[in-house]
């Protein structure tokens, strides 16, 4: 496994999520593991299984329930970019990188982001109109 990520080369920072959603295999409905953070091109795999890097895998995002998407699963395509040992004694965690991923699948993702993200640390996020709206830590929010 690689121990070395890129996340100092990603152009988009990615949310962390106030649910872990459940990724599972496209073919076989086999849970992969949980997605800890996510935007438009990436998300981070916390999983029991430690995947190769470079290995590309057709999978599900389980949506939730209550966010009334016309579908229950996401599927997308994504290739793992690293993978290393979490603290946790069993458990992976795994950068990934969507690709092939069609527009519809890109405004879902943006919707679990604007709906289940949360602040990281770089940005400062509150609660408008049902959506998360992130701002800049040194932009006051004027509310």
């Amino acid at each position: 496994m690689d121990s070395t990520h890129d996340s100092d080369k990603r152009s988009l920072v990615r949310r962390h999520l106030l649910v872990y959603l459940e990724v599972v295999d496209s073919d076989t409905g086999s849970s992969l593991g949980r997605i800890g953070d996510l935007n438009r091109s990436g998300f981070l795999l916390l999983s029991t299984i430690p995947f190769d890097p470079g290995l590309a895998i057709s999978a599900g995002i389980n949506l939730p329930k209550q966010m009334d998407f016309s579908m229950t699963r996401l599927d997308l395509t994504f290739r793992v970019r690293w993978c290393r040992r979490d603290a946790r004694p069993g458990s992976w965690i795994c950068g990934c990188e969507l690709f092939n991923t069609d527009s519809d699948a890109l405004d879902i993702i943006d919707t679990l982001v604007g709906r289940l993200g949360f602040s990281d640390g770089t940005r400062r996020i509150f609660l408008k109109n049902d959506q998360n709206i992130f701002l800049d830590t040194d932009i006051p929010t004027g509310e």
